[in-house]
């Protein structure tokens, strides 16, 4: 079965699945809840960012072993440097978010993911050291901008639908990782010379390019503030 077939039937599988939960009395797939533009913003920046960071995760390894032949050891070690910058910009994402709101904290984190995009291309990939700062810059946007989408979607969903909006969160965030993966297999060979791997890797980044000025156009139309803090504001509270 070609690839177009087989997107044609998704397509229709999914225009038949939207409209059977948009009828049924308690659907699985609460739609109504994208009319909220935060929402809609928020769950769509955190699928962005995972088809960014899932496809690298599966991308950078077999490029580096194609083109330098390192072992795995060596790749994950090089990796630590996204995971670590990921856990920090994490726990301090929180805060900012509940101190000076959403749209500037995802804002930051998407630019520092295009910065890093830009880095990698610009890289030649002849060694391991140079994309130390790139994959750091990638976990510190992640660790930045996912908390913020996350907060702002759900604060903008009533309490009682907090269940269903989380559910579509999860599945958002999957959803852009297994798309990645998916357009990966369709864009990387890693049979050819040198300079044909590098092409495919370039191309690669520049469907992350494309995806991450999507996500900042998502970050843009997160609330300003916390809704929490302007509802408090708004009651005379603290």
């Amino acid at each position: 079965m070609s690839a177009g077939v087989l997107l044609g039937a998704c397509a229709c599988l999914l225009a038949l699945f939207v409209w059977w939960e948009r009828r049924a009395e308690d659907p699985i797939v609460a739609f109504t809840l994208f009319s909220s533009l935060p929402f809609t913003a928020g769950s769509l920046l955190v699928a962005l960012q995972n088809l960014v960071v899932y496809t690298l995760l599966f991308e950078l390894p077999q490029v580096l072993n194609a083109l330098l032949a390192v072992d795995a050891a060596v790749i994950g070690r090089l990796l630590v440097a996204m995971t670590a910058a990921t856990i920090l910009a994490s726990v301090a994402a929180g805060r900012l978010t509940d101190r000076i709101g959403p749209r500037p904290v995802a804002v930051a984190g998407v630019v520092s993911c295009l910065v890093a995009v830009g880095l990698l291309a610009a890289n030649d990939l002849s060694s391991l050291r140079p994309l130390v700062l790139p994959l750091a810059l990638v976990g510190l946007g992640v660790g930045l901008a996912t908390p913020a989408a996350q907060s702002a979607s759900l604060a903008a969903i009533p309490r009682e639908r907090s269940g269903a909006a989380a559910g579509i969160g999860s599945t958002m965030r999957y959803l852009g990782g297994i798309v990645g993966v998916a357009l990966l297999g369709r864009l990387v060979d890693l049979a050819g010379i040198r300079p044909a791997v590098l092409g495919e890797h370039r191309t690669v980044l520049a469907v992350f390019a494309a995806a991450l000025v999507v996500g900042l156009a998502c970050a843009v139309a997160l609330p300003g503030r916390s809704l929490d803090v302007s509802r408090a504001s708004l009651s005379g509270g603290p």
